[in-house]
């Protein structure tokens, strides 16, 4: 059938620079701080082309949409720790940082078929254009406590941040209100602990945490990126890795999260109902995801390494949605890979998603009735190249 054909081209560059500076590394100081400065550009232009076939059910098809815009993100970040050791095995951290970015949005939407540009009002089809700019600014701090065992062998931590995520301009959306979303913002709270065995081949590491946001950015089923009023997560991570022989490592990991909506509604643009999700599942938020690798090196001389290495992940049943419709079961992942290291460059060979598990990466409710779905990769192989100048 031909229903919907979905085109793209999306192009674009980015230039970063960080500036750092920090205290020499003293043994006998009790002091220590770091400072810096990160500045960065980021010019785009996406065109994407919407094709409505003739068993679309619309009017006038086959017709596309047409979606350009450009925009350029820019902006600076400022930050610094300070350290002390508080005894021979207290140490406090205290950090800031100062983020601000803007965000210039040229967009247009039109229709046309065969060539001429036209409109279908009943349907919401309508030619539109905007210019907009706007600039996000946040001070995010954070202070951490760690204590270490006299011989090193255990280490305790205890952390308070607060994340930032800028704001954005939806390119293509109509109503004024919903143009620009605001930044998101976290206090991330976080205790853990790293243990190791006196010979220092067996590593057991865990941490717990809780995530509390406020204006959390989603993409709604409407397809424009909104500010959710509150979100949250608490879970548990755990990792234990072992090296039992010369030039082998094994590991297995277990992480548990519960995330949820906390405050959060919409209203529905062709009913104007009152949608509210509290107490939904966060999206991409599995409840249960575990893991396990295995790893040899072995190393012929000291110019060349050769390292073959496998891992399975596997998860719980996961949402791509707020209202917790579109839901991807339970799966899991093989991987494998070999790889030839020297000093300048590194040659690998890899295969990915050996057994083929069809599953879904990534889906979206398209405010119709209509749900679509990407499918993650099937079994694939490959090799790359990287170099070092």
């Amino acid at each position: 059938a031909d229903i919907i054909t979905i085109t793209g081209d999306l192009n674009t560059n980015t230039i970063s620079e960080e500036i750092r500076l920090v205290s020499n590394d003293n043994d006998s100081s009790k002091f220590s701080w770091l400072g810096g400065l990160f500045i960065f550009n980021n010019p785009s232009d996406r065109n994407n082309a919407i094709i409505f076939g003739t068993d679309s059910g619309l009017p006038n098809t086959p017709f596309q949409q047409n979606l350009f815009n450009d925009i350029v993100r820019s902006g600076y970040a400022l930050f610094g720790n300070v350290g002390f050791q508080l005894s021979n095995t207290l140490d406090v951290t205290v950090g800031i940082r100062y983020d601000s970015e803007k965000n210039d949005t040229e967009a247009r939407r039109f229709y046309s078929n065969n060539g001429m540009e036209f409109e279908i009002p009943e349907f919401g089809f309508i030619s539109e254009s905007f210019d907009k700019n706007a600039t996000f600014n946040a001070l995010s701090p954070k202070i951490g406590f760690s204590y270490s065992s006299y011989d090193k062998n255990q280490l305790y931590y205890l952390s308070v941040s607060r994340g930032f995520r800028p704001g954005g301009i939806n390119s293509f959306e109509a109503e004024l209100d919903r143009i620009q979303f605001d930044p998101e913002f976290s206090w991330n709270y976080e205790a853990g602990f790293k243990s190791f065995a006196k010979n220092r081949k067996v590593q057991l590491s865990g941490s717990l945490f809780y995530i509390d946001w406020d204006n959390q950015q989603v993409l709604t089923v409407f397809g424009y990126v909104d500010n959710i009023g509150q979100a949250r997560s608490a879970g548990a991570e755990f990792e234990l890795q072992a090296a039992p022989l010369k030039g082998v490592k094994l590991g297995v990991n277990l992480g548990y999260q519960d995330s949820k909506t906390v405050e959060y509604t919409s209203t529905d643009p062709d009913t104007g109902a009152i949608i509210d999700f509290a107490n939904n599942r966060s999206i991409f938020a599995p409840e249960w995801n575990t893991g396990l690798f295995a790893q040899y090196d072995i190393i012929k001389n000291e110019k060349i390494t050769t390292t073959i290495s496998t891992d399975y992940s596997w998860q719980t049943a996961t949402f791509f949605d707020l209202e917790n419709e579109l839901e991807q079961d339970a799966y899991g992942l093989l991987n494998a890979r070999i790889a030839l290291k020297t000093k300048r460059f590194t040659l690998d060979f890899w295969a990915r998603n050996i057994t083929d598990v069809t599953y879904f990466s990534f889906g979206f409710n398209n405010g119709d009735g209509r749900l679509s779905a990407l499918y993650g990769l099937p079994a694939t192989v490959g090799s790359s190249l990287s170099l070092k100048f």
